[in-house]
C-alpha cells in the first residue's frame, strides 16, 4: 500500500521510520521501543506473534538478510545500500547515515500514520463515531483549523473512553523526525551517532 491509499484502517499519511539502539539505558522497559506482556497476548493468535521483552521492529542485520541489496541498483558498496532497507509499502528508504551502525543493535522500526477514511471502522461510543464523522468530512473538505479542533476533541473522548495518546505507544514523533521523501520521515534516537 503505498501513501494516499485507503483502507480499513485509513489512509496512509505518513510512513516513520524510528532508527534505535537496543541497549540505551533509556529505553529500557519502555513500551514505545519493546513488546509487553499485553501486546504478546492480543497478537498470540494473529498472523504476527510478539514476545514479550522482545526489541519492537528489525536489526540492521535482519534487514540486510530479509532484504539484500539489488546490485543491480548501484554500487553495492555504498553506504546508501549497505542494508537496502524497505518501508512496508514500498518506498525505498535511503539509509546512508547507518553506514558506521551496529547492525546487530541498531534497529528499525516502520510505523504507517493514517487519517480517518469513510472506509475506517466505528470507534467506540457513538460521541466518539460523531466526532470522528465531522473529523472525516473537515479533513477531506481540506478545513484543517476545524480538523485540528476536531482531533482534540476526539483525542479528549477517547481519552475518557481509556484509551491512550499515540506518544504513549509509538516511538514516532513528526517533531524529532526529518522528511527523507514525501511523506517519509526518519527518526534517529540512537544516543551516539556515527
Amino acid at each position: 500500500m503505498s501513501s494516499g491509499e485507503s483502507s480499513s484502517v485509513g489512509e496512509i499519511d505518513k510512513t516513520f521510520v524510528v532508527a534505535w539502539d537496543v541497549n540505551d539505558p533509556a529505553k529500557a522497559g519502555d513500551p514505545r521501543y519493546f513488546w509487553t506482556e499485553d501486546d504478546a497476548t492480543r497478537m498470540r493468535d494473529t498472523i504476527a506473534p510478539v514476545t514479550a521483552g522482545a526489541p519492537r521492529g528489525a536489526s540492521l542485520l535482519r534487514l540486510e538478510r530479509d532484504y539484500p541489496v539489488d546490485r543491480q541498483d548501484g554500487d553495492p558498496d555504498a553506504p546508501e545500500e549497505r542494508f537496502g532497507a524497505r518501508a512496508h509499502h514500498g518506498v525505498r528508504i535511503a539509509i546512508e547515515h547507518f553506514h558506521a551502525a551496529d547492525p546487530e543493535t541498531t534497529f528499525l522500526i516502520v510505523s504507517h500514520m493514517t487519517r480517518p477514511t469513510s472506509l475506517t471502522p466505528t470507534p467506540l461510543s457513538p460521541e466518539v463515531e460523531r466526532i470522528r464523522e465531522e473529523l472525516v468530512a473537515a479533513t477531506e473538505a481540506g478545513e484543517e483549523d476545524s480538523a485540528e479542533g476536531l482531533r482534540a476533541r476526539l483525542r479528549a473522548e477517547l481519552t475518557t473512553s481509556g484509551f491512550r495518546p499515540r506518544s504513549e505507544l509509538f516511538a514516532a514523533d513528526e517533531n524529532r523526525a526529518t522528511e527523507v521523501a514525501p511523506g517519509v520521515f526518519v527518526q534517529d534516537e540512537r544516543p551516539t551517532r556515527a
